[in-house]
């Protein structure tokens, strides 16, 4: 997925894996954040404002429960919430 996840101006690269890592890198490569979810994540990730309240969220399927995992972006840090 690909967004402007902090506001900079330049676009950010968020990736999922089969292992359950969540990895942001900047426009030079370089990894600004890191973080996991719980299971196996699947296809489907999505980056929205999805509560309308001006800030991104992340948005991962995972086959633990069938649960979403939502992480909130602010400042390309990851918050689980």
């Amino acid at each position: 997925m690909v967004a402007d996840v902090n506001l900079d101006g330049s676009l950010e690269l968020v990736v999922t894996d089969t292992s359950a890592n969540v990895l942001c890198y900047d426009t030079a490569g370089q990894l600004v954040w890191e973080g996991s979810v719980s299971g196996t994540s699947s296809s489907g990730a999505r980056i929205a404002d999805v509560n309308l309240d001006g800030d991104l969220e992340l948005v991962i399927s995972t086959n633990d429960g069938y649960r979403l995992k939502n992480f909130r972006i602010i400042s390309c840090h990851l918050i689980k919430s």
